[in-house]
Formats: C-alpha cells, structure tokens, sequence
C-alpha cells in the first residue's frame, strides 16, 4: 500500500477563464464557471437540444477532408476528396449545407447529394439516390486515419474505423448536437505548480481523450502536455484522478476534452480541481471506520405530525494516524487553514492506487495534532464525501 496523498488548493477555483471559444461551446444554462464552485452538483455542458443555438462544430484543417466513390452507371468511379471550409462558428444545419455544397460540385453527377442534420436526434446523414453504391472512404481514403488523418468523420459523427459501403444513404454512428472536441482555459495569475488534477461528476465517455496543456502565454503557443485520459489513463467513471509523476509550472492552462462517442450528445463536467498533491510520511492505521451520514430533516407539528425533508446519505471514513513526520503535519495545517470543514479536496488513501482510492471530500471537524516527540505526530481524521 501506497502512502496517502492531498490535494487541497485548487487553483481552478480562482483562475481568469477568458476564453471566448469556451463561451461558443457551453449551453447557457451551464456555463463554465460552474466548474470553480464548491457543488460538483452544478454542472458545466457543452451546447445540445432546442432552443440552446444547438451547438457550435469547429472545422480544421485537421478535420476538412471527406473521401469516397460513387458508383452508378452513368458515374466513373473515381476517388474523389472533398474538403470543407474551416471555420469555428457552424451548427448542425450549416455544416450540413457546405459539405452537401461540396459534395454537389465536386462531380458531374454529383448533383443530387444531399446531407441532412436532424435537430431532435443530432444525427447527420449523407445521401445520394443516384448510386448504386456510395462508398464513404473513412478508413481507407487519403485523409483517414490510415492516410493523412484530416477525415471530418469524428466531427459529424461517424464511426471511422471502418468504411461506410453498400448503400446510397448513410446515418451517423453517435449524435452530434456540439463540437465534440471542447477546451476550457483558464489563467492562474502567475506560474504555477500543476500535477494533479481531477474532473468530478464528468459524464465523458469511455474511448475519449484529455489532456491538461499548460503554457506561459495566454494563446497557448508552445505548450507542454500531459494526458489526462487516454489509453494508458482510461475514464474513471462519475470522478476521474490524475497525480502525475511529473510537476509542470505555468500560468495559462486549459484542459482539452476529444469526446467523439458520448451518447448524451453534449459533455458535462461539474467541479474542475487543478493543483498541486501532497505525500503523508506513511499510511493510515490498518483500523478505520466507515459508515453514512443522513443530513434529512425531521420536523413535527403541533399535533405530532412527522414532516421529513429527504436528502442523500452521504459516505464517511475515519482514519488515524501514528508517526507522521514534522513536514506531513505543516502539511495537515495549510489543509485546514485553505479548506476548513466547507470547502471540497481531494484525499488519496493509496498513492499506488489513486484510480480507485481517491474521493473528493469535506473535513468534518478539526481535529487537532498531537505531537508525541520530535518529528513523531498523532492524528484522526473523519472525512465526509462531496456530492
């Protein structure tokens, strides 16, 4: 068993988020500053559903391109690459209008492509009835994965692992109400020490991706990176923790989150920590406790009519410890001056197994230390878990 590790001063909390893309993309009843609060209750979503402007698609050079062949018996058969115009500001309907423009121009008997977005499904759709067979080349055309890899099939929502053969008419494998590649950026005030990081009440999917790229100028140029999910990091789901191995200093940070398969249709995120972790010199007494927490109230009338309000139990550990170091116990004093018994962070109880051993939680007192002798400090702590 690892020793434990904290996580206790958020600078999420506190930083500038000035990014005008992160406005696009967030639905306005969930914007991003509910990512700095102390609920994790209070959620952040990308844009999805009517009357939200549904949603913005961001198209890249990166994310341009569309290959494929057609084939009908007045068609040639060649292989034709159709690349889209960049831009940050299409929703469902106007992208599906330029790539169906392309699609059109892009051959004599082309003329009667037609590519369809449905606002209650968020599904696109591509279609030609002159073909016999449309073939949508997404993994075997040039700009596939396998080619030059600036195939727009993730952004609108098809599976690209494999090519789409045998039919005139193609619907999208995941809906796509938003740009599913979303970046939230946030200014620190000064250069910082990052290696932590955790993303609470997510709804991100399991193939995603995110990284956390920090950098010393506030466009991000020249940024350093490290994976937050990835193959080697998969998506714990509900609350996902990262310690990294490494500390990384800067002042501008943002997170970028590729969700191409949520089958909500939008990305959502509730309380966002990015800080620094801290070691304990040794782990928790083998004993501890663990029990619930009912916060419900119970109220009686005049006549001794029971009126009760419901709320969640809410989980709680006890542990204690012997032998903690002089700098394990500074470290326990700055945890309860920043934090106190109201604000969340983030306890590890096995640094070798922080996937499954990490809980965002409350002090629910302050206990004081007890120093035995130099160097050699007693403590017992109860924690409560954060909803």
């Amino acid at each position: 068993m690892g020793n434990p590790r904290i996580a206790y001063l958020n600078r999420w909390r506190t930083a500038d988020l000035y990014s005008i893309y992160e406005r696009i993309y967030s639905h306005p009843e969930f914007p991003i500053e509910h990512t700095q609060g102390d609920m994790p209750s209070d959620f952040w979503r990308t844009r999805y559903g009517a009357n939200t402007g549904l949603g913005r698609f961001q198209i890249t050079a990166n994310t341009a391109n569309l290959d494929f062949q057609v084939y009908a018996p007045t068609e040639d058969q060649n292989n034709y690459t159709v690349t889209i115009s960049t831009g940050s500001n299409y929703n469902g309907q106007s992208l599906a209008a330029e790539i169906q423009t392309k699609l059109r121009a892009s051959g004599t008997y082309h003329n009667n492509f037609s590519v369809l977005f449905s606002e209650s499904t968020g599904i696109f759709t591509i279609d030609n009835p002159d073909a016999l067979d449309l073939r949508l080349h997404w993994l075997t055309g040039n700009s596939s994965a396998n080619g030059t890899n600036t195939c727009i099939g993730k952004t609108i929502g098809f599976d690209v692992s494999a090519n789409d053969t045998g039919n005139n008419s193609y619907t999208a494998d995941y809906r796509r109400n938003y740009y599913p590649s979303t970046t939230v950026r946030g200014d620190l005030g000064a250069n910082t020490n990052i290696n932590c990081v955790a993303l609470i009440r997510h709804n991100i999917d399991a193939n995603s991706y995110a990284w956390m790229q920090g950098s010393d100028s506030n466009n991000l140029a020249n940024y350093e990176a490290f994976t937050v999910v990835g193959a080697n990091n998969a998506i714990q789901a509900g609350n996902h923790f990262i310690f990294a191995a490494n500390t990384y200093t800067h002042r501008y940070w943002r997170i970028v989150i590729s969700d191409y398969t949520n089958p909500h249709g939008y990305t959502q995120c509730g309380l966002i920590f990015l800080g620094r972790w801290f070691e304990l010199n040794r782990p928790p007494t083998g004993v501890y406790e663990e029990g619930r927490v009912d916060p419900s109230e119970l109220a009686f009338s005049d006549t001794m009519s029971a009126y009760s309000l419901e709320r969640p139990r809410l989980d709680t550990w006890t542990y204690s410890w012997r032998g903690l170091s002089d700098r394990s116990a500074n470290t326990i004093l700055s945890l309860m001056d920043v934090c106190g018994t109201h604000k969340p962070w983030v306890f590890c109880r096995d640094g070798n197994n922080y996937a499954t051993t990490s809980k965002l939680v409350r002090l629910t007192d302050l206990q004081p230390m007890r120093r035995e002798y130099n160097d050699y400090w007693s403590w017992r702590m109860t924690i409560q878990e954060v909803l």
